[in-house]
């Protein structure tokens, strides 16, 4: 028998932060664990999203340094065994997308199977 599994991961992205308001933001939040990548003179940066996370920070940043809404999302990371299913989205996601007025993106890796003797489950982690 094939084991079946979906991992999800809900996290949120800047996608064109200068290293200034990379600096502020995580003074802003020193507890978050931060992935940055360059993408031109700007950074992308993302952080896992859980439900204790600090959400007046982050809309206080958001507010105070003037983002465009079109440069952050609410990134939801779907890795799964079958190529169907669905993700319901707890109510602190919906908050976040509620409160930052953010945009949503999926991603989605389907890791099929051929038969029960491989186990290709990937280890968990970011696809961001």
């Amino acid at each position: 028998m094939i084991e079946s599994f979906q991992d999800v991961t809900f996290g949120f992205r800047f996608t064109s932060l200068s290293n200034a308001k990379v600096s502020e933001f995580k003074a802003l939040l020193p507890s978050v664990n931060f992935t940055s990548r360059t993408r031109g003179a700007d950074l992308v940066v993302s952080f896992d999203l859980t439900e204790n996370f600090d959400m007046e920070s982050l809309c206080k940043f958001i507010k105070q340094s003037g983002i465009a809404r079109d440069t952050y999302t609410v990134w939801i990371s779907i890795v799964a065994s079958g190529d169907q299913g669905g993700v319901a989205l707890p109510g602190y996601i919906l908050n976040v997308i509620r409160e930052t007025s953010s945009g949503v993106a999926f991603s989605f890796v389907s890791c099929l199977q051929e038969n029960s003797q491989s186990s290709n489950k990937p280890e968990q982690g970011k696809t961001r």
